[in-house]
């Protein structure tokens, strides 16, 4: 909680969370918390971010750190006594597209203190996450993916049953905003 406050205090700092973090528990819901900035180097400077998926760079999923020279974005940050990951994304860093990001940071809503994503934008980006970064639907995002639809009223029952009904709701979502795909 005080770290979101910290991070609420920054004047010049935008942040939202994409994904990882669930702000009604207050706990970490995957292996790390994404996380879309508008300024990393407030960021890192206010939460003494240290990237570290550069320091084992012999495996063959390790490479440069985007501070060093590469495209890795993972830190890993101390709050309270332990250690948390982080993948710090950039807004421009065409994880998503440079206008959409805008808008997340913009349209981002506060959750028991915490910037989150609003529904429609934690819909999109689930679904352009599984397609475009992960290549294929887990079972546990399809879960939050059905109770989002609902949520949004795109559907009235609670199984979009076929993944081609995302792609096609992702596709028709990023014409309608002029959002290209990066």
């Amino acid at each position: 909680k005080d770290f979101f406050n910290k991070l609420n205090k920054q004047k010049k700092l935008r942040y939202v969370v994409l994904r990882g973090f669930n702000p009604n528990k207050m706990t970490i819901d995957g292996a790390d918390i994404d996380i879309l900035v508008n300024d990393p180097y407030i960021f890192e400077r206010v939460t003494h971010a240290e990237y570290y998926k550069h320091l084992c760079e012999k495996k063959s999923y390790y490479a440069p750190s985007i501070n060093n020279g590469g495209y890795k974005v993972g830190a890993q940050i101390l709050i309270g006594k332990k250690k948390y990951k982080f993948d710090i994304r950039r807004l421009g860093d065409n994880y998503f597209d440079h206008k959409w990001q805008k808008n997340m940071l913009k349209n981002s809503i506060l959750k028991k203190n915490v910037r989150v994503l609003n529904t429609k934008d934690e819909f999109y980006s689930l679904i352009y996450h599984e397609i475009i970064h992960k290549g294929h639907f887990r079972n546990s995002t399809l879960k939050v993916l059905n109770k989002l639809a609902v949520k949004l009223k795109l559907r009235k029952s609670k199984k979009l049953k076929e993944i081609d009904e995302y792609e096609n709701l992702l596709e028709n979502f990023m014409k309608r905003l002029s959002y290209n795909f990066v």
